[in-house]
């Protein structure tokens, strides 16, 4: 008989000797021995080859193959160090499992998983690195976590339609793996099932399931992308990394998105997103990214989404977004419109977009946070409608371009710094919404000239108009109970002040070095004038106090004043004399005239 090959005698229905006198070498794992018999001696049917050993090696000459004959493959095979030179495996149509291990390190060259088996699994091939092709049946259901990992010559998978679960790195470090076709309708794909993995495409297909954390992550080759309408959510890391991503298209099937899902995918340049939500730090830095779409089905962006994409000129956030993390596009220094549709803005949001020149809020959005729009130097004007109803400490601080704004009538306060440093602030409108201006709120603000404080207003902070060198008036309702230090300290220009009657302190410094100052009335209800409240303050030359009974002085209230003397009720110059040093209060000669 003519010698067969080894294809052929694994396809034959009964194994037959070459010559009854042939004697081969036959190992027994299950007895971890090796004996040699004649061919003729052997059981020649596979039902009662399947019973008389768990696998068996045949060999002539060079060539060996092996045929396994029990229904589960496990580690117990010892097939990762196997005896003698075997490298062509055949499962046995009876195999229903491949457990946890079983060829795990072995010099497997190729496999084909039979029809019969539904389960490969955990680290079942794992580093097979001369493992250049795998079939895997069409009833197999799941692939076990870290099933092929590290098959570092395997090229191509496909994963079939009866295939639901793929476990965790899956195939993280087949580093020839070019190629996955998922051909079915997968559940669930485990963390970091393909990282670092060449493949050049994917296609999720019909699936249903989350791409999970880390899925594609370094897939430096990984050019196209296509997210299949039926995927649930993308999670954190899912394709950082993927330096060859040129575009991306998220279907609104997508619920969520995780964070850092895109992150230093340094190639892309177009982004479609119709997910429910955008994840944190999910573009973060992609200065190649110049093409971005919000879709209407979007309702919140992460915290550092977009931060520090430069490439981005423009950006609609629709009506549908609710929450728009901190930081989102902080730092993209190339972004010079913006329109934002709805909900709260957060801190930072536009934070250092030094290029922005036009923003749009539109009228349904309730909040701007804190350093909103902080450093955006290009800035010249800025409208927020009734909706909003607060504005975040040093929401417009340092944009020193910024000559208007118009504040909305849902405003209650203004907060700490927010236009700190609007060098070129001019004109203000404060509505009578408005119950405080907080602590240096517009402090530096040296162009600022017209603006009115609204009888709303109960409270002013420490600092709050300091060095604006370019009002000449201001007016202190009487609604205002409460002026922190330094309000108006610097102020050179102011000409006019008029308090109002319901301030009970002069604050420590509040109108220090106001040098164009010529007169000042403080009204009856003051209590108590503090350290340096008018002091250099060179051309005061009247100050009147309407107090009948003399309010505490500090002894430098007055310091370097042109004023020699103050003007009191007649009748009181007493209790003046009393508060101050018997003969002069606050350094100041008491003139009884008023």
């Amino acid at each position: 008989m003519a010698d067969k090959t080894i294809t052929e005698l694994t396809q034959s229905s009964e194994l037959h000797p070459l010559s009854p006198s042939d004697i081969l070498p036959v190992v027994d794992t299950s007895k971890a021995e090796t004996k040699k018999i004649k061919l003729s001696n052997l059981p020649m049917s596979n039902a009662a080859l399947r019973t008389s050993f768990p696998y068996t090696t045949y060999f002539k000459g060079s060539d060996a193959f092996t045929i396994i004959n029990a229904t589960t493959i496990d580690h117990s095979l010892n097939f990762g160090n196997p005896v003698g030179a075997a490298i062509d495996i055949q499962i046995g149509s009876n195999v229903t499992s491949i457990s946890p291990n079983a060829f795990l390190s072995s010099g497997l060259t190729n496999i084909s998983i039979p029809d019969s088996v539904a389960s490969v699994g955990s680290n079942a091939f794992q580093n097979c690195s001369s493992l250049t092709s795998v079939k895997i049946g069409d009833r197999v259901t799941s692939i076990g976590a870290y099933a092929f990992k590290d098959c570092t010559s395997l090229p191509s998978i496909i994963i079939p339609e009866g295939v639901d679960t793929i476990g965790k790195e899956a195939f993280q470090g087949c580093t020839s793996l070019t190629s996955i076709t998922i051909a079915g309708d997968l559940s669930s794909m485990g963390n970091y099932a393909f990282r670092a993995a060449p493949i050049t495409s994917f296609d999720s297909g019909i699936g249903s399931f989350s791409i999970s954390n880390g899925a594609f992550i370094s897939c430096t080759s990984l050019a196209n992308v296509t997210i299949g309408p039926n995927i649930a959510s993308i999670g954190d890391y899912a394709f950082q990394s993927c330096s060859s991503l040129t575009s991306i298209t998220i279907p609104s099937s997508v619920t969520s998105m995780g964070g850092y899902a895109f992150y230093s995918c340094s190639s892309l340049k177009s982004a479609t997103l119709n997910c429910t939500s955008i994840g944190s730090y999910a573009f973060r830095g992609i200065t190649s990214l110049v093409d971005l779409t919000i879709g209407n089905s979007v309702s919140s962006i992460g915290i550092y989404a977009f931060s520090g994409c430069t490439g981005l000129t423009s950006i609609t956030i629709p009506s549908s977004v609710t929450t728009i993390g901190n930081k989102a596009f902080d730092q993209c220094t190339n972004l010079y419109q913006a329109t934002i549709n709805n909900g709260s803005i957060g801190n930072s949001v536009f934070n250092s977009c030094t290029s922005l020149i036009n923003i749009t809020i539109v009228d349904s959005v309730t909040s701007i946070g804190i350093t909103a729009f902080a450093g955006c130097s290009g800035l010249t004007s800025v409208t927020i409608p009734d909706s909003v109803t607060s504005i975040g400490n040093n929401a417009f601080a340092n944009c020193t371009s910024l000559i208007s704004a118009n504040i909305g009538s849902g405003v209650t306060s203004i907060g700490d710094y927010t236009f700190f440093e609007c060098s070129d602030l001019r004109n203000i409108s404060i509505p009578n919404s408005a119950t405080s201006i907080g602590d240096c709120a517009f402090k530096n603000c040296v162009d600022l000239k017209n603006f009115a404080i609204p009888n709303s207003v109960t409270g002013i902070g420490d600092y709050a108009f300091q060095t604006c060198q370019s009002l000449t008036s201001v007016a202190i309702p009487d609604s205002v109970t409460e002026i922190g230090d330094g309000a108006f300290d610097g102020s050179i220009n102011i000409e006019n002040i008029s308090i109002g009657s319901g301030i009970t302190t002069i604050t420590k410094e509040i109108f220090q070095n106001c040098s164009g100052l010529a007169s000042i009335t403080i009204p009856s209800g003051v209590t108590s004038i503090e350290f340096k409240s008018f002091a250099n303050t060179t051309s005061l030359s009247t100050i009147n106090c309407l107090a009948t009974q003399a309010p505490a002085v500090d002894t430098n209230a007055f310091l370097s004043s042109l004023a020699t003397g103050i003007h009191v009720p007649t009748g009181t110059i007493s209790s003046y004399q009393t508060a101050g040093n018997g003969t002069t209060y606050g350094g100041l000669a008491i003139i009884e005239d008023l």
